[in-house]
């Protein structure tokens, strides 16, 4: 059977998606360009407001990507209008974090992570880990930013948690990033598991924690 436009419409939501989802960390390539063109006009005529602007908001990043900062706010621009109209949090949230992105991209760094502290306000708010469309390393950028400035540590920590953000290379010098467990060794030996501290002092239930210190003391 013939696929309804409405499935078309979402399929070639999720490609371009896909298609932005391999080129993070560079710059898009004309065909994720018109995947995501694409995506939108097909989108357009079934009256489907929410991911009408949702595939806006794809449109916008690839303009983005390719240099076209101006459009790229532009579109994005309709998109914050929208949602804080019709009281949209997730929308409103996806709309800030693409805002950041194209302030930074065009230079403008304070504006960008006020962008930023706002998105992640109302998401934090609003208990908000999850919006459709979302890119991973795109999101654990952003959470990277938000834990370098001091911006809504706390939920920026649970959101890591919650969605298992991993960055490319593990972030060593970031005190507040969320590690599963953390050893101190310099100074005093402490092992903290999941926030809490560890007992570390005699038992046999503490002997791999005996080990660990010896193969510290080892080097």
């Amino acid at each position: 059977p013939r696929a309804r436009p409405v499935d078309r419409a979402y399929y070639r939501f999720l490609d371009a998606w896909s298609e932005l989802c391999r080129g993070d960390g560079g710059r898009t390539d004309a065909d994720a360009a018109q995947k995501c063109a694409t995506a939108h006009h097909a989108t357009k005529p079934l009256g489907l407001t929410w991911g009408l602007y949702l595939t806006r908001l794809q449109y916008a990043e690839s303009l983005r990507l390719r240099g076209a900062e101006d459009e790229a706010l532009g579109e994005v621009a309709q998109v914050l209008e929208f949602a804080r109209r019709a009281r949209s949090h997730p929308l409103e949230i996806s709309a800030l974090l693409s805002l950041s992105d194209i302030l930074a991209t065009r230079g403008r760094d304070a504006e960008s992570g006020e962008a930023l502290a706002r998105a992640l306000r109302v998401a934090s708010r609003q208990g908000v880990y999850n919006v459709l469309g979302w890119r991973p390393k795109r999101l654990m950028r952003h959470c990277l930013r938000a834990l370098e400035t001091g911006v809504e540590k706390e939920f920026v920590r649970s959101l890591i948690r919650h969605r298992d953000l991993t960055p490319d290379e593990p972030p060593v010098e970031l005190e507040d990033w969320p590690w599963a467990v953390r050893v101190y060794t310099l100074g005093r030996f402490e092992a903290v598991v999941d926030g809490r501290p560890s007992d570390t002092t005699g038992g046999n239930r503490n002997k791999p924690m005996e080990l660990l210190k010896v193969l510290i003391a080892l080097g």
